[in-house]
């Protein structure tokens, strides 16, 4: 019985270090848009050219389309109340998967363009009737 309690509370403290993860990968990429745009300000005032960081220099990877979208539409479908995008990212993040806000809210928007998903307001968000082409929609997910 004490290994059941040992084991989910190391489940918790996992997802609860997943979750900082998201977060300070989230920090970071801003950090690095700010620099970035401080690099090219400097440029643009003193007309000499800055060392540009590239986006693989950032440790951005490169962009791959709607990856994160087949497990966001996921979590809406199984949840049981509506939810906003921190949620969702919490939900992932207990799930192993690492994502962005700006990646939960990207694939929120084309959800919400599909018809799978709807806001209702206040940031919250719900599963709607998913269409004919679903299926189709996860292979180009």
């Amino acid at each position: 019985m004490g290994y059941k309690l040992r084991a989910d509370a190391l489940r918790d403290q996992l997802a609860s270090v997943r979750r900082e993860i998201a977060s300070t990968v989230s920090h970071l990429e801003a950090l690095r848009d700010e620099e970035h745009g401080l690099l090219l300000a400097l440029e643009r005032l003193t007309g000499t050219p800055t060392t540009k960081p590239s986006p693989r220099r950032l440790g951005r990877p490169p962009k791959r389309g709607h990856r994160v979208t087949p497990q966001v539409r996921r979590v809406l479908r199984e949840a049981s109340a509506p939810l906003d995008r921190n949620a969702i990212a919490e939900k992932l993040a207990d799930a192993g998967q690492i994502v962005t806000l700006d990646a939960v809210s990207a694939s929120l928007s084309y959800l919400q363009r599909r018809g799978t998903a709807a806001n209702r307001g206040g940031g919250l968000w719900v599963a709607t009737t998913p269409s004919s082409d679903e299926s189709h929609d996860d292979e180009r997910d």
